[in-house]
């Protein structure tokens, strides 16, 4: 049994969903969704601990507190990052779910836009930390040539 959504990107073509397409979005929305929230349990564990470790390091004074707070400001940043992956999966998962349930397009559209946004921003910052190895490589490359290790 087929089902319809009429209309899809106000082209006024039908595009037509199986039964079998339908359970596999809503199977993999509601996983997305289970992920996302652990992600934002993560997310809350991780700036918990961030802070922890600013506040043993500003108890520390200067014997490696300043390493530590240095540290616990990274884990925030960290955590910030981590923080959108998660927002636009748990949108995804939402509008989705509630665009086959109630056969609404502009949902379906609003869902699969975030589960874009979610691969194009873990895309992006896998480019960037690949960026970030070359360059790390490269740096300790000069300093081992220089040094002569």
């Amino acid at each position: 049994m087929e089902e319809s959504i009429d209309n899809v990107a106000g082209t006024g073509t039908e595009i037509v969903i199986s039964d079998v397409a339908r359970r596999a979005i809503v199977s993999g929305a509601k996983w997305g969704k289970f992920l996302a929230i652990i992600g934002f349990v993560f997310t809350g564990i991780m700036v918990i601990a961030a802070l922890g470790v600013i506040v043993m390091g500003a108890m520390m004074g200067g014997f490696g507190g300043p390493q530590l707070g240095v540290f616990g400001v990274m884990y925030i940043v960290l955590a910030g990052v981590y923080f959108f992956p998660c927002l636009f999966l748990l949108k995804y998962a939402n509008n989705v779910t509630n665009g086959l349930e109630k056969g609404a397009v502009k949902d379906i559209d609003s869902g699969f836009k975030n589960l874009e946004l979610m691969f194009k921003f873990v895309g992006i910052m896998t480019i960037v930390i690949i960026g970030i190895y070359i360059i790390m490589f490269l740096f300790l490359g000069i300093i081992g040539a220089a040094g002569g290790f």
